[in-house]
């Protein structure tokens, strides 16, 4: 803008030298020198090629567009980010920006601080419902549009008592070591081995009382003879072991003048079984005329089927848990056709 006014102004004062020029060249006579006339012809003519130079460029500025200074487009967030259990913020960003909600524009990676409350873990991730095949403490996920990303929680592996304390056991299968009551087996240690744990549950039962039954996972078991203490042998689940008590009977019990209680073994292969004072044992004596519960703890190709000491039963087909009462050594065989 400024070099058109700059142009602009130099044209008109060119203009007004060519008319200076016409008016002194109109008014020179034919005495005056020849030699002076002709020069300022000449210069006139130089003057009116400069008029006509700089006309043009006027006109040109006056035509040409402008030009535009360029401008780069600013990224726009349009995919929304979601959290479940877990808080979210771009890489590269500060944690302190993570929220359950997040805003990103096309592909990007987001880190992940997980919300795990106490007594649960993380059992894996899901993106969009996926499972992602990621260890439950990876913390960094790409993702490209629309997205939910849930850590997935489940109980922590744990045994407890209540009102009982437990033991683990030494190389000859007896109590050793110092009493607890509760012991977490998320990972091998050297009381964990491939995630099972076996320990020895005692009641403290208080003065004045007998236990009444046990609670497993808040369930009741009655046994035929109710013990004060048995071994759990290979744990692989959250447990919670429970004696209920009942006071005990003002007047002396006679002592029993029956015989021996007889009993018969029991053996599970891929099992455990529940009944005649023992509770997930895989073998062990109980009392003649037990019921036993017996429950498969191995994944099986189906349909899964059951074999009684050696015999197939093929009322069982399909089941994980039967109930049976034992009147002589009995084996139980949790199987299944592949």
């Amino acid at each position: 803008m400024n070099q058109m006014k700059r142009t602009r102004k130099l044209f008109a004062l060119l203009l007004a030298a060519v008319m200076v020029f016409g008016i002194f060249v109109t008014g020179c006579n034919k005495s005056d020198d020849g030699a002076a006339l002709e020069a300022a012809l000449k210069e006139k003519e130089e003057l009116t090629a400069e008029i006509s130079s700089l006309k043009k460029q006027l006109e040109d500025a006056q035509n040409a567009t402008p030009p535009t200074s360029p401008t780069e487009p600013i990224p726009v967030a349009t995919d929304m980010i979601i959290g479940i259990n877990t808080l979210l913020y771009p890489k590269g960003a500060s944690a302190d920006t993570a929220a359950n909600e997040l805003s990103v524009s096309g592909a990007s990676t987001v880190m992940a601080i997980p919300q795990v409350p106490v007594g649960l873990v993380i059992d894996h991730w899901t993106l969009n419902g996926k499972v992602l095949d990621v260890e439950p403490d990876n913390v960094e996920f790409p993702v490209d549009g629309n997205s939910v990303i849930e850590a997935v929680l489940r109980d922590e592996l744990k045994v407890t008592s209540v009102n009982a304390t437990m033991r683990f056991l030494d190389d000859k299968g007896k109590p050793t070591g110092e009493k607890f009551t509760e012991y977490v087996f998320e990972y091998d240690d050297e009381n964990v081995s491939g995630g099972l744990i076996t320990v020895y549950v005692e009641a403290v039962i208080p003065s004045g009382y007998v236990i009444s039954h046990w609670l497993l996972n808040d369930v009741p078991y009655h046994f035929a003879r109710v013990s004060s203490s048995f071994t759990v042998y290979d744990l692989n689940e959250t447990t919670v072991y429970e004696p209920i008590f009942r006071k005990a009977s003002a007047t002396p019990t006679p002592t029993p003048t029956t015989a021996p209680v007889e009993t018969v073994l029991i053996s599970c292969t891929n099992c455990t079984f529940t009944g005649g004072g023992m509770v997930n044992a895989r073998t062990g004596s109980v009392p003649k005329g037990s019921t036993l519960t017996v429950t498969g703890t191995t994944e099986l190709g189906n349909p899964v089927v059951w074999m009684i000491n050696g015999v197939t039963d093929n009322d069982t087909i399909g089941r994980t848990s039967i109930t049976r009462t034992v009147n002589s050594d009995t084996t139980f065989r949790y199987t299944g056709y592949n």
